[in-house]
């Protein structure tokens, strides 16, 4: 089989369920990591999905998928200023981060967004950006079917969990 033979039937193959969760999984660990490149910076094509410069900002990114129906919103984790450090601090002694403006912010940013977006969009960070995502999508699940991802998220020293 020639390479041209093989790459006509890797395409014709379906992918399997653990596949395709593994290539989800690699492209909302790039997006998450684009999240702390400063926006101007930041790759435009992540395996065929499309950064939207203008909806995105040095907190979040947010990716479309090639038919542009469907959108990866990824939030940036603690950075060294004082807003960031506060906040974790705010999650880690009070737990409850429904009290948090960032976390409020995000999920404004997260309603507005979604509206672009009629296939899904999905969320994704790390550290604290993964505790927001998962707040969003605990927040969003009932009516949205919010889907996310978290990447060392971390924990609060409250039973109060997201």
């Amino acid at each position: 089989m020639d390479s041209r033979q093989m790459k006509k039937h890797i395409e014709s193959t379906p992918m399997s369920v653990d596949v395709a969760r593994q290539e989800r999984y690699r492209r909302m660990a790039a997006m998450t990591s684009q999240a702390y490149v400063a926006p101007d910076k930041r790759l435009n094509n992540i395996l065929g999905w499309k950064y939207q410069r203008e909806q995105s900002s040095d907190r979040h990114a947010i990716y479309s998928s090639p038919s542009g129906q469907s959108g990866i919103l990824a939030y940036r984790g603690t950075v060294a200023s004082f807003d960031d450090v506060g906040t974790d601090l705010d999650d880690i002694l009070a737990g409850d981060p429904s009290e948090s403006r960032r976390f409020q912010d995000s999920l404004k940013l997260y309603d507005n967004a979604k509206k672009y977006y009629a296939g899904g969009l999905e969320v994704t960070g790390h550290s604290l950006g993964g505790a927001i995502a998962k707040y969003v999508t605990r927040e969003r699940a009932a009516t949205d079917m919010t889907q996310g991802i978290g990447f060392s998220t971390g924990s609060s020293l409250t039973p109060y969990q997201v």
